[in-house]
């Protein structure tokens, strides 16, 4: 049994491939505090905050980190961003960094809320800049929540990488089968790195960014079964979700990337391209990993992120872009 946890935590917890000496475990209160900077939510939570960018900037974003990071693991996007003005917000979401209820799972409801909240409050402040959502990894299954359904708020676009959508339905009867078992029987049960180190896990190429993980005591070690089973929920909505996204949107995806399979992802593609819609353009990077913005090639990266937000219908600047057949195409001889 407990390879299956092994498993289903080698596939969907990034943090793990971070190293695993004495951090703190999930549910103890990180050392630092929120920052100064924070988004208030609707019912009254506050949550930290960080911001990149200039003052008076041509576009503006709210992005979404993902599982058991934090906002200011974005820092290399936004500063890339921020030197072609575009201003850059993102916050630690609930559950993860610096909130006081680290390690808990909010619900994909909550989440989608709070980004759906972040968006109100930028349009406010920028009334001629719509905001770009940009989500990656679990913050991309939560962009496709809060960027759909009803009383969408003012949106420019929406930004997938490495979006998480492997949902239960993709996932090997034993790892449904463990995490439904867990969640009801062991919910509070913590699977830590350790556990997950004899899998071959690449989420980037760039030692130095897994150096940076491994020192920053606001990356999460370890997830309680209740959150992966909440996690494997969020994913699974974010999935079918997808022919329901307003364009225009950037779905960024690794040919490396080990943590979400490409036949969830083909699946996500393809019902992007059902829409018929051409303002739904897609990238696979052939050498791109699952950390897309902080790889030795996250250059690639943003690049195309900046052309495409200063304008969705130039051309990118890497060359990978495909067309949606393509790409479904793609993504299924990946898989």
């Amino acid at each position: 049994m407990m390879r299956v946890w092994g498993v289903v935590l080698a596939a969907l917890w990034l943090a793990s491939c971070a190293g695993s000496p004495p951090y703190p475990a999930a549910d103890d209160p990180p050392d630092e505090r929120p920052p100064a900077k924070v988004l208030e939510t609707a019912d009254g939570t506050r949550l930290p905050l960080h911001r990149w960018g200039p003052e008076n900037p041509r576009r503006v974003a709210l992005v979404l980190h993902g599982f058991n990071d934090h906002g200011g693991s974005m820092a290399a996007l936004g500063e890339a961003l921020g030197e072609r003005e575009i201003a850059v917000y993102a916050y630690d979401q609930r559950g993860f960094g610096a909130n006081r209820d680290a390690g808990r799972w909010a619900g994909y409801g909550t989440l989608a809320e709070d980004a759906r909240d972040g968006l109100r409050l930028l349009a406010d402040r920028y009334p001629d800049q719509p905001p770009y959502l940009v989500g990656k990894s679990m913050g991309g299954g939560v962009a496709l929540l809060a960027a759909t359904g009803h009383d969408r708020p003012p949106l420019r676009g929406t930004i997938l990488i490495s979006p998480a959508v492997w949902s239960r339905e993709q996932m090997p009867w034993y790892q449904r089968f463990g995490l439904w078992l867990g969640a009801r029987l062991v919910p509070g049960m913590r699977l830590s790195g350790e556990m997950a180190a004899e899998f071959d896990i690449h989420p980037t190429d760039d030692p130095a960014v897994l150096d940076q993980m491994r020192e920053d005591p606001l990356v999460l070690r370890d997830a309680r079964i209740d959150v992966l089973d909440g996690l494997t929920t969020l994913m699974g909505r974010a999935l079918s979700a997808g022919d329901a996204l307003p364009a225009p949107s950037l779905l960024l995806y690794g040919a490396k990337d080990d943590l979400v399979p490409p036949g969830p992802m083909a699946i996500l593609a393809e019902r992007l391209a059902a829409t018929g819609d051409t303002g739904h353009r897609m990238v696979l990077y052939p050498e791109g990993y699952h950390m897309l913005t902080r790889y030795t090639r996250s250059a690639d990266t943003f690049g195309d992120l900046a052309a495409w937000m200063l304008d969705p219908e130039a051309s990118l600047p890497s060359g990978h872009e495909r067309e949606p057949d393509t790409m479904v195409k793609n993504l299924q001889e990946l898989d």
